[in-house]
């Protein structure tokens, strides 16, 4: 489909010029071009996973300061893929650290073949899956210095976070695993077996840790990781912290972001024990705050061997997990967005722009990030503009380029209360917009939310882009 768009865009007068030709030319000439785009494609996108920063850009991660550190991960082994140099030195400095890790990862859909040479697999060969990852995962953070009652285990079903988190939690509960076939976990061991699957049951699960632990350092996965569960498990996270700060205003943790799955990050894909882990292109822009964390010699062998207890991971995906094993690893500031009301009245969306002492907030979001949102410029989101005027709440996502009609222009947003709020731009509105779009919010007909998530994507039957979701705490008028 995406290459369709491009050659569609960028090839149509190409053909045209060659329709006068023969047949048998016009096809040899479309499959050049066709070829010389996927090569193009691919060229690119394995450059953007490369980094424009070199080691000495990054400034050196500090946690003395830190007391207690939480590691939230979708899956066993991103904790250690993410953070294993993390979990050493915290505990060398005496930190308290626990790791949460949200599925035992039961649903990688071709696993009992590899694994076990099950053709046709049923429930209970995922089941014992996700048994083995969670027994991998001990081994490899006792590896690192965790016992296992540091690790916790959430039991949500894999490969459906981001569907528990996108559903109406009031509506659209319980969410069956594809792979167990169940609404609940079937693992002894899981926090809370009795829970079904539902976004306000994670939720929970994640306030009354954060609340009961109180980890002054959170470390979870980047807003911009390309894999679904883990984009959807640091939002879990950022919502139950914001929603646990509006309740307890002592209480402000940090964050940080760790990256696993993007494009063909990190390179190269080998061990390369002593090259630096550098974050790719499209997220190191000015408006990202990346910290590094060196690792010594004893500690990188410690991490390579960790991750060697994921012998099925390695089985399955080659040497990505040992890519991970070098000499640091690295960290984006994560912070919560805060938002007073300014002015009663509401401004039309036109003054936005011209308009001064207006509480707004600016938000980068990558861009370029891959051969297709180079070429449609008007698919490629590149930022946002929040802006609050007492109950009315504007939210401008920005594209690189003028919008195009034909594709699908929304903004979402989630509430505490589960629900998730979609705008769509209409079809006949697209041309009277340049390259934003946008949503009027009234807070009070969404329930005045102390806290809310929002994002934006573009589509046309598949997503083009998307944002990674943001977090805004709402603060009272001021006095």
């Amino acid at each position: 489909m995406m290459l369709l768009i491009v050659i569609r865009k960028l090839g149509i007068l190409f053909i045209k010029r060659v329709a006068s030709t023969s047949l048998k030319l016009n096809l040899r000439l479309i499959i050049l071009l066709i070829l010389m785009i996927s090569g193009f494609s691919q060229f690119y996108d394995r450059s953007r996973a490369t980094s424009n920063l070199q080691i000495s850009d990054l400034p050196e991660l500090s946690i003395s300061d830190y007391q207690r550190a939480l590691i939230i991960t979708a899956h066993p082994d991103d904790e250690t893929l993410g953070a294993g140099g993390f979990i050493q030195e915290a505990l060398a400095k005496d930190l308290e650290v626990k790791v949460v890790i949200v599925t035992n990862g039961d649903g990688q859909k071709f696993a009992p073949f590899a694994l076990n040479r099950k053709i046709i697999p049923r429930a209970d060969d995922y089941i014992s899956l996700g048994q083995r990852r969670q027994k991998e995962a001990l081994v490899a953070l006792k590896q690192l210095g965790l016992d296992p009652a540091q690790v916790i285990f959430l039991g949500y079903p894999d490969r459906r976070i981001n569907q528990l988190w996108l559903a109406n939690w009031n509506t659209d509960c319980p969410i069956k695993s594809a792979y167990t076939r169940l609404t609940h976990s079937p693992y002894s061991s899981t926090f809370r077996s009795e829970e079904e699957y539902c976004g306000s049951d994670l939720t929970k699960d994640f306030l009354e840790i954060l609340g009961n632990f109180r980890p002054d350092l959170i470390i979870l996965p980047h807003p911009n990781d390309e894999h679904p569960d883990h984009r959807a498990t640091g939002n879990f996270a950022r919502l139950a912290a914001a929603i646990l700060s509006t309740s307890d205003p002592d209480y402000h943790p940090e964050f940080l972001g760790y990256l696993v799955h993007y494009g063909f990050f990190p390179q190269p894909r080998k061990m390369p024990l002593n090259a630096s882990l550098l974050p790719p292109v499209p997220l190191s822009d000015e408006g990202s705050q990346w910290f590094r964390l060196d690792l010594d010699d004893e500690q990188i062998k410690n991490k390579l061997q960790a991750l060697n207890q994921y012998p099925s991971q390695i089985r399955l995906l080659g040497n990505f997990l040992p890519s991970f094993a070098r000499r640091n690893e690295i960290f984006v500031e994560l912070p919560l967005l805060d938002l007073a009301p300014i002015e009663l009245k509401i401004l039309p969306l036109h003054q936005i722009g011209n308009t001064k002492g207006i509480n707004e907030l600016l938000i980068a979001e990558p861009d370029r990030e891959s051969a297709r949102r180079l070429l449609l410029k008007g698919a490629d989101l590149v930022g946002w503009r929040i802006a609050r005027f007492g109950d009315q709440l504007i939210l401008t996502a920005d594209a690189r380029g003028r919008l195009i009609p034909g594709l699908r222009y929304r903004i979402l947003l989630k509430t505490p209360d589960g629900e998730t709020h979609i705008y769509t731009l209409k079809s006949s509105e697209v041309t009277a917009y340049f390259n934003t779009f946008r949503a009027q919010i009234d807070l009070a007909e969404i329930g005045d939310p102390p806290v809310l998530g929002f994002a934006a994507d573009i589509s046309e039957g598949t997503f083009l882009d998307r944002t990674g979701w943001n977090f805004v705490i709402l603060r009272d008028w001021l006095p």
